[in-house]
C-alpha cells in the first residue's frame, strides 16, 4: 500500500478514541495537516514514494535520496487530572477615554515571547494599542499566579485568562467604574488521573497537531546523513502576533529535532554523565540544517 495512503486510513479523525478510552477533544486537524504537507511535498518533490526506494543520483552513486513523511499530535496544558489554570487582573485608567492599561498575571517569558503575545490580545480586547499595554508579569507579589511556562499552555490559558480579564475590566469602565479593574481566572476543561488497570481517563483537553515531509540524502560509503528540505505544516489554532514568531518556532523546533535524531548523544554510566559539554554532546549548529525549510501554518475555522 502506498505510505501516504496508509496513513490517511489510520490517522486520527473527529471522534476518534484514544487509547485511553476517552474520545479526541474536538478539533482533531491531523488529517487536514497531512494533506496540506503531501500538496506541499508533491510541489517541491515531485512523485512522492516515501520509503519505497532510493533514488540514485547520477552524478554521485554513492548518495541516495529518499523522501520521508510523518504526522504528529501534541498535547496543550497540564494533564492526567493535575490541576489546570490561569488568572489576570486587568486595571483602566483615564478620562472620557482609556487611555492606559495594566496587566498582571505570573506569565514567565522564557524567549517564547508571550508577554508581547498577552500584551497583544489585552490590546485587542480593550480596542487600544499595544503601547498603552502595561505588563506586571515578573513580581509574585503583584501578578496573580498563572501557572508554569511549560506544556505548550501560555498562550492558551493565560491568554484565554487575559482576554476574559481585559473584557470584565471593559464592561466595568463601560458601567463608568473608574479605575476600571476586572479579575478572572480561566479554568480549561478537567482532565483526569490514569486508570493503570483499565487504561481509562481524560488526558488532555486539547491538542495540536502537525505533519512533516522531509527529503534526506544517505551516504552509502560512510553512513553520513544529510537533511536536504523539510516541509513542516502545523495546525496552531488562531495564529497570535507576527509571522516571524510562528515561523521562528517551527524552525527552531526542526532545528532541535534534527540535534535529537542525529547529532546529539546524552551518554550516562553509572550515574555520571559522560558528555558534559557541548563539545562532546553536538548540538547542531546552522551548517547541519536543511537547505530548505517550508513552515506552513493552518488556521480552522
Amino acid at each position: 500500500m502506498d505510505p501516504i495512503e496508509l496513513r490517511r486510513r489510520n490517522i486520527y479523525r473527529e471522534g476518534s478514541i484514544e487509547s485511553t478510552q476517552a474520545p479526541l477533544p474536538q478539533g482533531v486537524s491531523a488529517l487536514a495537516c497531512l494533506d496540506r504537507c503531501v500538496e506541499e511535498a508533491q510541489k517541491r518533490f515531485g512523485s512522492l514514494q516515501t520509503g519505497a526506494e532510493d533514488q540514485r543520483l547520477p552524478s554521485e552513486a554513492h548518495l541516495r535520496r529518499g523522501i520521508g513523511i510523518a504526522c504528529a499530535i501534541k498535547n496543550l496544558g497540564y494533564s492526567f487530572g493535575y490541576p489546570e489554570q490561569a488568572t489576570a487582573t486587568v486595571e483602566l485608567f483615564g478620562g472620557a477615554h482609556i487611555e492606559h492599561a495594566i496587566v498582571r498575571t505570573g506569565a514567565a517569558d522564557v524567549g517564547q515571547g508571550v508577554q508581547t503575545i498577552l500584551r497583544q490580545i489585552a490590546a485587542e480586547a480593550l480596542g487600544i494599542t499595544p503601547d498603552m499595554v502595561e505588563m506586571i508579569c515578573d513580581d509574585s507579589h503583584e501578578a496573580p499566579n498563572a501557572g508554569s511556562a511549560s506544556a505548550s499552555r501560555m498562550t492558551l490559558v493565560v491568554g484565554r485568562a487575559v482576554h476574559d480579564a481585559a473584557r470584565a475590566a471593559l464592561q466595568s469602565w463601560e458601567d463608568e467604574d473608574r479605575p476600571a479593574r476586572g479579575t478572572v481566572q480561566y479554568r480549561p476543561p478537567a482532565t483526569t488521573a490514569f486508570d493503570p488497570e483499565t487504561t481509562a481517563c481524560r488526558p488532555n483537553y486539547a491538542y495540536g497537531y502537525a505533519a512533516q515531509a522531509v527529503e534526506v540524502e544517505v551516504n552509502t560509503l560512510t553512513g553520513q546523513v544529510r537533511v536536504v528540505s523539510i516541509i513542516s505544516v502545523h495546525d496552531v489554532g488562531k495564529a497570535i502576533k507576527t509571522a516571524s514568531r510562528w515561523r521562528g518556532q517551527i524552525i527552531g523546533g526542526i532545528a532541535q529535532g534534527l540535534g535529537y535524531a542525529l547529532t546529539e548523544h546524552f551518554q550516562v554510566r553509572e550515574g555520571r554523565i559522560l558528555t558534559p559539554n557541548f563539545t562532546t554532546y553536538l548540538l547542531p549548529t546552522v551548517l547541519d540544517m536543511p537547505e530548505t525549510i517550508v513552515p506552513v501554518i493552518l488556521e480552522p475555522a
